[in-house]
């Protein structure tokens, strides 16, 4: 059975959808679908892709203060139109893999630690952007991706790299804490200048040319993947929840940059609260929103407060797309052949199953609704045995 990685979007919602499945085998199904050594934070996020941009000094100064970093360069795409699609993912998975191996590599105090476990994160965070800088980013990301490991001969170049970064360390922090000497982004670029030999061209096949790291870039850029771009964004918008959005459509009328998109945005919150599909003008003005008040480092509750909506479950829109994208192309013959042999679905039920699915292989757009309504569908069959 394929596993997920989980993205635990507030702290606690693992436990809570696991808590909401009623019997002790769907439990198990979703404890097997999603295991917790797969699950990360939105700080993770900002600690894989700074380690993966060369960026270990700022990961060395905490979460909070990397998750800030990340945040800013995140905003600037976002105002050129560039949103994260599939190849974002694949790299942070690939990253979130190797992190953990070298995590592992570092060992465990009082057991098989190489050194001091104070020192572990940020042994971990050098010794991985180091390996990106002396191969130039060059590593196969898409193949740790698919295969969901890490070669073992890279493992065997990282088990010696990580002592030879560890060592680099405390030599070079002069007694001085490192925890305050990793911050520094000469500490960073003093590693850089060591003269480390790693020949990775002996391991071609893990490693892809420069003109792929460039094609991968501008695929990231320029591929036309509006479904997972629009699911993307949408998941965002009303992972925010009913209450704020009618409190935003309250607070936002006294703000001068949204006063004209008033109406719109009421009919946002309208929307949400209403279950309704949200369409391009609806995720742009939510965007240019949600962005305003981040930057802003706008109080959620104080807008909150201004509700008197009742808090409804947020439905993890691409979660559930994600899910459906695993089903294969025999699964889903299964499932329209014991939706015609049983009836269990009306006319409009199947069409939209069929939509959908269809949808899914194009990578079209699909809406939020049919996506939801799509997976409603398909748990009917549970009780023919098909569970996916």
């Amino acid at each position: 059975m394929s596993t997920l990685w989980y993205f635990e979007r507030v702290n606690g919602q693992y436990k809570e959808s696991l808590n909401k499945l009623t019997t002790p085998s769907q439990q198990r199904k979703f404890k097997e679908q999603n295991p917790t050594n797969q699950k990360f934070v939105k700080s993770d996020v900002a600690k894989y892709i700074n380690i993966w941009e060369l960026e270990p000094h700022y990961v060395s100064q905490g979460a909070q203060k990397n998750f800030i970093h990340y945040t800013k360069k995140i905003n600037e795409l976002v105002k050129k139109n560039k949103f994260p699609g599939e190849n974002f993912y694949k790299k942070l998975i690939a990253n979130a893999i190797l992190f953990k191996v070298v995590d592992k590599l570092f060992g465990r105090k009082n057991i098989d630690a190489i050194g001091d476990t104070n020192l572990k994160s940020f042994t971990v965070a050098y010794t991985l952007s180091y390996l990106y800088y002396l191969t130039d980013n060059r590593i196969d990301l898409w193949k740790i991706y698919e295969e969901q490991r890490v070669d073992a001969r890279i493992v065997n170049e990282l088990q010696k790299l990580i002592v030879f970064v560890y060592h680099q360390l405390v030599k070079s922090s002069n007694n001085s804490l490192i925890s305050e000497y990793a911050k520094r982004e000469s500490s960073w670029k003093l590693l850089k200048d060591e003269n480390y030999k790693f020949n990775f061209e002996q391991y071609s096949d893990c490693f892809i040319t420069k003109e792929q790291v460039l094609a991968r870039e501008i695929e990231t850029e320029e591929i036309d993947n509006k479904s997972e771009n629009n699911l993307m964004s949408i998941n965002k918008i009303l992972g925010f929840g009913n209450k704020f959005w009618d409190g935003v459509s309250k607070w936002s009328m006294n703000i001068e940059e949204f006063k004209e998109f008033s109406t719109d945005i009421w009919e946002i919150a309208s929307k949400i609260k209403r279950a309704k599909n949200l369409n391009s003008r609806d995720i742009a003005i939510g965007n240019k929103l949600i962005s305003h008040i981040e930057e802003n480092n706008i109080s959620i509750d104080t807008i909150k407060s201004l509700s008197n909506e009742v808090e409804v479950e947020v439905i993890d829109i691409k979660a559930i797309y994600d899910r459906l994208k695993l089903i294969s192309k025999s699964d889903w013959s299964k499932i329209f052949d014991l939706g015609e042999q049983t009836k269990i679905f009306d006319n409009l039920e199947l069409q939209n199953l069929k939509s959908v699915q269809k949808s899914i292989s194009k990578s079209e757009t699909v809406k939020e609704v049919n996506v939801v309504n799509a997976l409603k569908s398909i748990k009917k069959l549970v009780k023919f045995g098909l569970n996916f």
